[in-house]
């Protein structure tokens, strides 16, 4: 096995889960992050390049089961609902990291994709870091 090393720096969750790292879904430290090429009345200053946010949820025949029972009732799959933001969330966190890494403060460009399959969701989340004057 070859030994790679981690160009994006250190796992930030240490080994742990990111519910676990960032258990208050708030207190989560990101940089600013927007889906627009600029930010209103403040200057873009250095283009650090291309980042990315990857994350994934896997569906097993637990998840399966109880979707259909919520959905025979009539009920919102709120546990799905608050996983889903997780994965996105910690995807948000990996991009974020990788732009800290590179020097930058914030992502412009931001764009979130979803992914399904019958077995999991993938969340990714790309943009451009750069250094705002702010």
């Amino acid at each position: 096995m070859s030994n790679t090393t981690n160009i994006f720096g250190d796992d930030p969750f240490d080994g742990k889960s990111f519910v676990e790292t960032y258990p208050d879904m708030e207190s989560t430290p990101l940089v600013l992050m927007t889906t627009t090429s600029s930010i209103e009345d403040k200057s873009i200053s250095d283009y650090h390049g291309m980042v990315f946010g990857e994350s994934a949820f896997g569906v097993g025949f637990g998840t399966d089961a109880f979707q259909s029972v919520q959905a025979v009732f009539g009920m919102r799959a709120g546990s799905t609902e608050r996983r889903m933001e997780q994965v996105r969330r910690q995807a948000m966190f990996n991009a974020s990291e990788q732009t800290k890494s590179l020097g930058g403060n914030a992502i412009v460009g931001v764009r979130v994709d979803y992914e399904f399959t019958s077995s999991a969701m993938f969340v990714a989340v790309t943009g451009t870091a750069v250094t705002v004057d702010l």
